[in-house]
């Protein structure tokens, strides 16, 4: 029941209430237990009691969303003891040229995916190679829009000769396709006329007999031998003797020679550093004497009885340190485009003023030392001098003493 009284008093009301409360059994409620849930959940009791006396609500599991699941969450992130293993995506667009092989495409490096990858057009010119070529022989074949080619080139036949005087021999009139090997004996000297004999030696070394003492010029110009040994005897060598003897990797020159011509070994590209060095008693470097021979690599040792370096004597080789033992006149573009040349080191010095004569500015043309990225170094007292005498002036920035060079 539920009752209002007011007294009416001057400025002042006042309110009564009675008020009762309906009595709940305290003998009929219930206890719950519940799961929880992605919902919001209203708990109530039974209606066979009167109140809930206590409602448990159970810890909450992954098993509440089945949406929690380690690869649905970022990687290590931690929700209700799962932890996540997805990583964040960056992913790049990659455009590729179609090819005749299959393609793995993979992302770059610093990305972990690929959002897109576009396969350009086949051009409208392209030829899907078919068909087969039979090649019988040595030559120049066109296998353009060939899938195949059979190649079935008989085994040469080769064979030995002596050779006894000068004069012109060839392989084709003993029925051969060549010679492994030469044997020759025409006195003391080897004339021009030698190079017809190896025509077509494929790649087999050739040993000169002890006894000759002079090659002429050009006798081995163009051939095939891989090796060629210079006996002791030898003191001359003529102008372009081994010049474009491409399959030439060793040539063992003596030192008795004291005289060689130009153009050497010019164009043996092969010809390597390992199985190469200037005579002890050469006195000239004749010019393009070791020329675009582009495996002689490292450093260049000349010996004390060098006195002249003749023009583009050991240009576009592959060396990077040349040594002077000795008081020499150096000849224009003598290391043209000896690209890895940063050391010319002098070791030269007979007491006096006495300095190594550079005939031309453009000695080291194309090198490091030229674009002041390499150096030359000389004695330690003759630094000054060096660097205002002609020509040396204009490296004067790259003179250093001696001292200072460390192998």
């Amino acid at each position: 029941m539920f009752k209002l009284k007011i007294i009416d008093k001057p400025k002042m009301f006042k309110l009564k209430c009675d008020f009762e409360f309906p009595q709940i059994p305290l003998d009929n409620l219930q206890e719950k237990e519940v799961n929880p849930t992605i919902n919001i959940q209203e708990i109530v009791a039974d209606k066979e009691y009167s109140a809930l006396s206590k409602v448990t609500v159970n810890a909450v599991t992954n098993d509440i969303d089945d949406n929690i699941q380690a690869n649905n969450i970022k990687k290590d992130v931690s929700i209700l003891g799962v932890t996540g293993n997805v990583v964040e995506l960056k992913g790049e667009t990659k455009i590729v040229l179609p090819t005749k092989e299959n393609q793995t495409i993979l992302p770059s490096e610093g990305k972990n995916g690929l959002t897109s990858v576009f396969v350009e057009k086949i051009p409208d010119e392209y030829i899907i190679p078919s068909g087969e070529i039979n090649i019988n022989s040595n030559g120049t074949y066109d296998v353009t829009d060939k899938s195949s080619a059979n190649v079935n080139i008989p085994e040469k036949v080769l064979g030995t000769k002596t050779i006894t005087s000068n004069g012109t021999y060839k392989a084709t009139d003993d029925n051969l396709d060549g010679y492994s090997e030469v044997e020759v004996n025409l006195g003391t000297t080897i004339d021009t006329r030698l190079k017809t004999i190896i025509e077509r030696p494929y790649n087999v070394p050739f040993e000169i007999p002890d006894g000759i003492t002079e090659i002429g010029n050009g006798a081995f110009y163009l051939c095939r031998f891989n090796k060629i040994v210079i006996p002791n005897s030898v003191t001359k060598i003529g102008h372009t003797t081994f010049r474009d003897s491409q399959q030439l990797t060793e040539c063992v020159l003596s030192d008795s020679i004291t005289e060689i011509g130009a153009n050497t070994f010019t164009g043996c590209f092969n010809l390597t550093s390992n199985n190469f060095h200037i005579p002890a008693n050469l006195k000239i470097i004749p010019q393009n004497f070791i020329s675009e021979c582009e495996k002689i690599t490292g450093t260049i040792n000349l010996p004390s009885s060098v006195t002249t370096l003749n023009s583009t004597c050991m240009d576009l080789t592959g060396i990077d340190t040349v040594k002077v033992n000795s008081i020499i006149g150096i000849n224009h573009m003598a290391f043209n485009y000896c690209n890895k040349l940063v050391n010319f080191v002098i070791y030269a010095n007979d007491g006096t003023d006495n300095l190594c004569a550079m005939y031309n500015s453009s000695v080291f043309n194309g090198t490091p030392i030229k674009k002041k990225t390499g150096y030359i170094y000389v004695p330690d007292d003759l630094v000054e001098n060096y660097k205002t005498a002609t020509n040396w002036s204009v490296y004067a920035s790259q003179i250093k003493p001696l001292s200072e060079y460390v192998e």
